[in-house]
């Protein structure tokens, strides 16, 4: 009897480790992320990889910026290996990559982060600067106000008047954090960049731009009916 009911059962183990295997995607490791090589006959997102590089060559001013994808990118791996979870990552926190996010590099190594999410938000990052130690020794590094202007021209050749609206600040050494209010309410317009405190270059910077007034939550969940929808075909 119990090897009756054993051999009745094989084929649907057998059939539900399938489909599992089905739904696990190889990840793959490139320069510090995590990622899964983006397929379009078996990814289906609100934004396309080509919407996602005209955003970032927009945004960035440059359009002849060359750009290379590298996959679908997500910080935490265990989500990305199932993708049954993305869809309950769509959440717009101010940092690309802690949901499903297009990784990109381009020509000069410089790397792009830009969130599958329906508002503006991408992280920009320079690895080379990251191989240059800002050093210990305090008396080596810029002096705070010509770091002040190295990321204020960063942002002033992208987001010309966001430094003419009414805004606060925050300064650091290396760090240059500007939000944007609205008729008195946080308007959720964050830019952070940073500047390599010895070599005066722009190391990183985080942009995120709900496109409209989301009032005072700080990181409001996206309403069902405008989640970016996706699907995973096996």
């Amino acid at each position: 009897m119990k090897r009756y009911i054993w051999l009745t059962l094989l084929p649907l183990i057998t059939l539900a480790a399938f489909q599992a295997m089905s739904q696990q995607v190889e990840v793959r490791a490139y320069k510090g992320y995590y990622y899964v090589p983006y397929d379009p006959a078996r990814m289906r997102f609100g934004l396309t990889p080509e919407e996602a590089r005209q955003r970032l060559l927009r945004w960035m001013n440059k359009p002849d910026l060359q750009l290379r994808l590298i996959g679908v990118a997500l910080a935490y791996r265990d989500q990305l290996e199932d993708p049954s979870t993305w869809a309950n990552a769509y959440f717009p926190h101010w940092c690309a990559g802690t949901q499903p996010s297009y990784l990109f590099e381009d020509n000069q190594g410089r790397e792009y982060v830009v969130a599958i999410v329906p508002i503006e938000l991408w992280t920009y990052t320079d690895p080379s600067t990251e191989l240059t130690d800002e050093g210990e020794d305090a008396s080596q590094w810029l002096p705070r106000e010509q770091l002040r202007a190295v990321a204020e021209q960063f942002l002033a050749q992208r987001v010309p008047n966001l430094l003419a609206e009414p805004h606060n600040e925050e300064q650091r050494y290396g760090r240059f954090a500007v939000d944007t209010p609205y008729q008195g309410v946080l308007h959720d317009r964050l830019a952070i960049v940073y500047v390599h405190k010895r070599l005066g270059v722009v190391r990183e910077c985080y942009w995120h731009d709900p496109g409209g007034l989301w009032g005072c939550r700080r990181f409001p969940l996206c309403p069902s009916r405008r989640r970016v929808s996706w699907r995973w075909i096996s």
